[in-house]
């Protein structure tokens, strides 16, 4: 049995995401976090980890701060840190391999950083380009840190969604759970008229990114379950 945590619906439901009829889901227990540290804390606290599950799987969404990470790539996490200065986390190198054998298609293993809030301006990721972290999000390590906890194995797999020169609305155009405000969204809009032309391929990134993640979900959870 694995445990699948995700943040947010959008980063795998909805059209081009999982589906759910697959036989493996049946050994799979599927939860959304919410975005951040306090939404994850608080889920964590909630979830019963069971002691016998084969490992904790965190997919989702990230945003690249390497030149060489594009919209589309897929990551995946070999180590995690936090932007509060805290002891980072390895994943399960048994559980990377698995993985890296079952997609056999080209990959990057990054090591990613968790922050409080979101990069959304490429200037921000200017500013922490050239570092040790290849992407960032805002849920990774704190998952992780619950996982070590309770002493289980932990994988963790990201699918880019904006690259280093994508912008991005900000933080008050979501609920905790990535559902758009709309009225927040569109009174962004009307501050920032250049981002118009860019709400489409927004859009279209996001369905890009959900099936590049179902897909490699699909090839990674068989194999993890072994």
């Amino acid at each position: 049995m694995l445990s699948i945590l995700a943040s947010m619906k959008v980063e795998l439901e909805g059209y081009g995401g999982i589906d759910k009829g697959a036989q493996y889901w049946s050994e799979c227990e599927l939860n959304y976090t919410g975005i951040g540290q306090e939404n994850v804390n608080q889920t964590m606290d909630n979830l019963e980890l069971d002691s016998n599950l084969e490992g904790v799987v965190s997919v989702g969404f990230a945003g690249s701060i390497d030149p060489e990470i594009d919209q589309g790539d897929l990551c995946i996490i070999d180590r995690v840190s936090s932007g509060k200065g805290e002891a980072g986390f390895k994943t399960s190198s048994d559980l990377r391999k698995r993985a890296e054998l079952a997609l056999g298609q080209d990959l990057n293993f990054c090591e990613s950083l968790t922050l409080e809030d979101p990069v959304a301006e490429p200037e921000e990721k200017s500013e922490l380009s050239g570092k040790k972290y290849s992407i960032v999000d805002q849920e990774t390590y704190w998952v992780a840190k619950a996982v070590k906890e309770s002493d289980l194995p932990f994988f963790a797999m990201r699918v880019v969604f904006d690259d280093m020169d994508t912008g991005l609305p900000p933080a008050s155009c979501y609920d905790d759970y990535g559902e758009v405000r709309i009225l927040s969204f569109l009174s962004w809009l009307v501050r920032e008229p250049r981002m118009i032309l860019e709400t489409p391929s927004m859009f279209m990134n996001s369905i890009e990114a959900r099936r590049k993640l179902s897909e490699a979900l699909d090839r990674v959870i068989p194999a993890l379950l072994r």
